[in-house]
């Protein structure tokens, strides 16, 4: 699973193991169909003309992060975002708001 919480029967009442990993690593071992395969030495597939492929043929080089980040995680995209996190729109305006010591 990718999220914050890792506990006996988070996914379901009888899954009492989880494990915690990226959203691409999740993607992988679910692809696989299990958790057990040693992804620095195995296998992971093969190519439609039968070469084995390796999780360093498919994982992105910190270069490559790097890259993505600095062209798409632009200081703009955020300041456009959170300039209206406040803003509910017309539902939150028009909502009734109670008076009295509590809310």
């Amino acid at each position: 699973m990718s999220g914050n919480r890792n506990f006996q029967g988070r996914i379901h009442p009888n899954v009492r193991g989880a494990y915690l990993a990226s959203p691409a690593l999740v993607v992988l071992f679910s692809i696989l169909g299990n958790v057990a395969k040693d992804l620095s030495s195995k296998t992971i597939g093969q190519d439609k003309n039968g070469k084995d492929i390796f999780l360093k043929d498919v994982w992105p080089s910190n270069e490559e992060i790097e890259k993505v980040v600095k062209n798409f995680y632009l200081p703009e995209l955020f300041l456009e975002k959170y300039s209206e996190v406040f803003m509910g729109g017309e539902l939150w305006d028009n909502l009734a708001i109670p008076t009295g010591a509590n809310y």
